[in-house]
């Protein structure tokens, strides 16, 4: 066990601190008619719980589930519920998005090989402890943002798959992103089933245009998030990730075992109502893409 909570550093970690909430994982399981929680890279078995660690003591990770139970009730909950959600809010937003880079960023360091710290991702990572540790979002000298996920419906610059990615995978990556005029900064991406955030090095403002479409998505001490306000600018930062990961999703699946998919397939057959599922919604909306992907490449 770690010998120090990576947010207070003066109180030892409890075992199984989550880095992405729990409410977003048992969400994901409520919208399968499985029930069930499955790793992309391997989907022949069935997880018990998302990323964990011994990363926070349970005085922090109790100030955290604050955050986190706010989000669920306030912007989660009634984005998933209706589709959309409108509400004026004040830093516990902020310090949410800020607690989920936090967790994500000590897990992709420990996840890294080499075990090297760059000194960028590094400074945001102290930076980010010592905000949420002082419970001001203010003191944040990174830029934070969010953008809500919503259904792909036509083809376009993503492949068939893309719904289920959106809708039904926990991801992120910290990396870094080259664009004038700001050069080279540090991005970090943290996705929860239906949304994402982003907490940047720099302000985008420098980098995406136009440059206004951004205030949707910027969070800031206090003001008015609307999920339908928002133009989807994120995404250009990781069209790569919406690209490839559906991909390597569908491209996991026809490695499932025949047996697995004959389990699954009897479990479904006796779920009723099964259409009513989010899961099922999504893959409905990815084989149309999927055909429409094919009549559109077959030969003349």
């Amino acid at each position: 066990m770690r010998a120090a909570c990576i947010l207070c550093r003066s109180r030892p970690p409890i075992e199984n601190s989550h880095v992405i909430p729990k409410f977003a994982i048992r969400r994901l399981k409520a919208g399968n008619p499985l029930g069930t929680l499955v790793f992309s890279n391997d989907l022949n078995h069935v997880a018990q719980d998302g990323w964990k660690g011994d990363f926070l003591c349970n005085d922090c990770e109790q100030g955290f589930s604050k955050l986190e139970t706010w989000f669920c009730r306030e912007v989660y909950d009634p984005f998933l519920k209706t589709g959309s959600v409108k509400i004026a809010y004040g830093e516990e937003l902020g310090l949410f998005g800020a607690s989920v880079a936090f967790r994500y960023i000590q897990l992709a360091l420990e996840n890294n090989p080499a075990k090297q710290v760059e000194t960028g991702l590094g400074q945001i990572f102290e930076n980010l402890r010592t905000s949420l540790l002082c419970r001001r979002f203010a003191d944040l000298f990174s830029h934070l943002y969010i953008q809500f996920l919503f259904p792909v419906k036509s083809l376009g610059v993503y492949p068939p798959g893309i719904n289920i990615y959106f809708s039904e995978a926990m991801d992120g990556k910290c990396f870094d992103f080259v664009a004038p005029p700001a050069g080279k900064f540090w991005v970090i991406y943290v996705k929860l089933p239906s949304l994402f955030f982003i907490v940047s090095e720099w302000d985008l403002k420098m980098v995406l245009r136009p440059a206004d479409h951004l205030d949707a998505h910027r969070i800031r001490s206090n003001g008015m998030l609307d999920s339908t306000s928002q133009a989807g600018i994120l995404r250009h930062l990781v069209d790569d990730v919406f690209g490839t990961r559906p991909i390597e999703i569908q491209n996991n699946y026809l490695k499932m075992s025949e047996k697995r998919l004959a389990q699954n397939a009897k479990k479904i057959a006796q779920v009723p109502d099964k259409e009513k599922f989010r899961v099922h919604e999504s893959f409905l909306l990815d084989q149309q893409l999927l055909a429409d992907y094919l009549k559109s490449n077959a030969p003349d």
